[in-house]
């Protein structure tokens, strides 16, 4: 969260190579954090100047290189353990996955006869695409006419809570998580005139 605020003060302040340093440590630590970046790259894109792109995508690219970098050593030390531990383990697709649990839909599908228990397999990365991919749409769209840290941090909430609410196990801490993503963005004190000067 540290580091996402800090992205977020220096997007306030122009400084969009160091913003993108600051998420791309975010990134390379917490996963959930990958779900800010296309909200990120909305606006570091529509605030560079015309004839600037180039600029931008230089600016931006931190944001995959720093955490390709720090991961790359574990992958080539163990890809695939790296895969299972990371990906695999956490989305049900492991021979030993975390059982289904926690306040999401996954809670619900014993009780309703779609698994047979905690432990079978579901796709739940499906679920998550089929929602949050659309959101994510109507948001960056909603982002591009009101291009605000506030809706970066408004809408990384409201992705982040469908993302976990339809994941195999959303921890009991992801009500705090999101009311503290919420109230962050209704406190980030910025607007557009603002932010392009």
């Amino acid at each position: 969260m540290f580091c996402l605020v800090m992205s977020s003060y220096l997007l306030m302040k122009n400084r969009i190579g160091l913003s993108a340093l600051c998420l791309s440590l975010a990134c390379a630590s917490k996963h959930t954090a990958w779900l800010f970046v296309p909200f990120f790259v909305t606006f570091a894109w529509t605030q560079a100047p015309s004839g600037g792109k180039l600029t931008a995508i230089r600016n931006i690219c931190p944001v995959v290189i720093v955490p390709a970098l720090l991961i790359l050593p574990f992958v080539m030390w163990d890809a695939p353990a790296f895969v299972d531990d990371t990906l695999l383990y956490m989305s049900g697709q492991a021979a030993t996955s975390y059982p289904i649990r926690g306040l999401g839909v996954g809670s619900l599908l014993p009780g309703i006869g779609v698994i047979d228990d905690k432990n079978a397999y579901f796709p739940f990365m499906l679920l998550q695409a089929a929602s949050c991919l659309p959101l994510l749409a109507f948001l960056l769209k909603r982002r591009v006419s009101l291009n605000t840290v506030r809706q970066s941090w408004l809408g990384y909430g409201l992705l982040l809570l469908t993302f976990a609410f339809f994941s195999l196990f959303p921890n009991h801490d992801l009500p705090g998580v999101a009311v503290t993503v919420v109230g962050i963005g209704l406190l980030v004190q910025d607007d557009r005139t603002e932010m392009s000067g």
